[in-house]
């Protein structure tokens, strides 16, 4: 999960057009006629927010119509055009989006959106809230691999050396990487320095025995500044005694990049999404610089990235839209056709087998699931839950496949911080990895 990531997609996920349990919108713009407003998504739907706040209800549904054509699949655009149409006094609209909602496997808290109180009691609206109750109830199949003791160590990302078993710990805050044997003792891999910062995604190369990672600063993590400036860079690090190799910043462009999660293929090509910038950039063997592979604005929030057996399609999670399939060579990519349960909020990507893992947590309740891809592998036979609502969640995030077991970070805790970035540790617990069988 990048660090911008809520500040990226956070207006097209969280901030409603109706009350309830939502994100603020700080000093709201002025009401613009619906006919003005621009087609940018963000905008739309903070227009659309004001525009219901004030009692502008016609407003805020044309302009929550137009939202939703720009993402016509997204469950909070979807919730936030139910609301405008109850408020104009179209029921039926309303509930056929929030069963849409119900069909994509996604359960809101609709009883917290007083904007919906005129539907309570309908049969439609009954028969939806059961089913989302139904979808909230947790599905737990994973054990406890390993549970760092120090709360404040907040586990991003884990990668699994495949010459000697150990585990490896990316760290949100202390921004360094530690290692853990056999025997469960935790050694540094890394230390914090001024080019260090917090650490994300990771990715092995085993043939050159180096480890690829993304820094980002910001404030979420130690000794930041109140006006720490966000920066990133794709770091290479010797598996043998943590030296850092190779340095290198995001290619020039937009001033919003920011890195995110890697991927290295067989051949040793790395592969980095970019959250900020939405979109994907790659590094040859032996190159000193990356270039980019995936234009800006390609993706709302890149996120998680995994490649095929044989390094011939990359495979990227896009935070609002769902899972794209990308040409490693020329960039070409096309999003997967997906008739089933929802695929937006996936930060963490992987792949097992044919399969495509992937781990939401930007749909409520967070999940794992197993996206089966049809033959063609432009599209989704079918997506499998594997795992829901864990009682140790608080923001799963990365994994990686080990075997047929997926090892994922059950708890980052990307919330444990205030409005200025400082740590709530009394909100904290010890961050988990989960151990979760991928057959059965």
């Amino acid at each position: 999960m990048g660090l911008l990531r809520f500040l990226v997609s956070g207006a097209a996920v969280v901030t409603t057009a109706c009350g309830g349990s939502t994100a603020t919108v700080p000093e709201p713009p002025p009401v613009v006629a619906a006919d003005e407003a621009p087609e940018d998504l963000d905008w739309l739907v903070r227009q659309a927010a004001e525009a219901h706040r004030v009692g502008d209800f016609q407003q805020a549904l044309e302009l929550s119509l137009r939202a939703e054509l720009l993402l016509p699949d997204h469950p909070r655009l979807l919730f936030n055009t139910a609301c405008a149409l109850v408020a104009t006094g179209s029921n039926d609209g309303a509930l056929d989006r929030l069963e849409r909602i119900a069909d994509m496997e996604v359960a809101l808290d609709l009883a917290s959106s007083d904007s919906l109180a005129p539907l309570r009691g309908h049969p439609r609206y009954l028969a939806v809230t059961k089913a989302m109750a139904a979808l909230a109830e947790p599905v737990e199949r994973s054990t406890v691999a390993f549970t760092v003791p120090d709360p404040t160590f907040l586990v991003e990302g884990v990668a699994v050396d495949p010459a000697t078993g150990e585990l490896l710990l990316s760290s949100l805050y202390q921004r360094r990487i530690v290692r853990v044997g056999a025997d469960g003792r935790m050694e540094p891999l890394t230390l914090p320095d001024d080019s260090l910062w917090s650490m994300l995604g990771m990715a092995i190369d085993p043939d050159r025995r180096s480890l690829w990672t993304v820094t980002v600063s910001g404030p979420r993590m130690r000794g930041a500044a109140p006006d720490e400036p966000v920066r990133s860079a794709l770091v290479r690090i010797s598996l043998a005694d943590g030296s850092v190799l190779a340095r290198l910043e995001p290619p020039a462009g937009p001033p919003s990049s920011v890195l995110d999660s890697v991927a290295v293929a067989p051949g040793g090509t790395v592969f980095v999404s970019d959250s900020g910038a939405g979109a994907i950039h790659r590094l040859a063997p032996g190159g000193d610089a990356l270039e980019v592979l995936v234009e800006p604005g390609s993706f709302l929030s890149t996120q998680g990235l995994t490649l095929s057996a044989d390094g011939a399609v990359l495979w990227a999670a896009d935070y609002g839209r769902g899972v794209a399939r990308v040409d490693p060579t020329s960039g070409e990519l096309s999003f997967l056709d997906n008739r089933g349960p929802s695929l937006i909020g996936i930060d963490g990507l992987e792949r097992a087998g044919a399969d495509l893992i992937a781990i939401q947590n930007g749909v409520e309740p967070p999940r794992v699931v197993r996206i089966v891809l049809a033959e063609d592998g432009g599209s989704v036979a079918r997506v499998e839950l594997l795992e829901r609502a864990h009682h140790l969640y608080r923001e799963p995030t990365l994994g990686t496949v080990v075997g047929n077991e997926l090892l994922y970070v059950a708890a980052s805790q990307w919330r444990a911080f205030d409005a200025e970035g400082r740590l709530l540790r009394d909100q904290l617990i010890e961050p988990a990895i989960l151990r979760l069988p991928l057959d059965g």
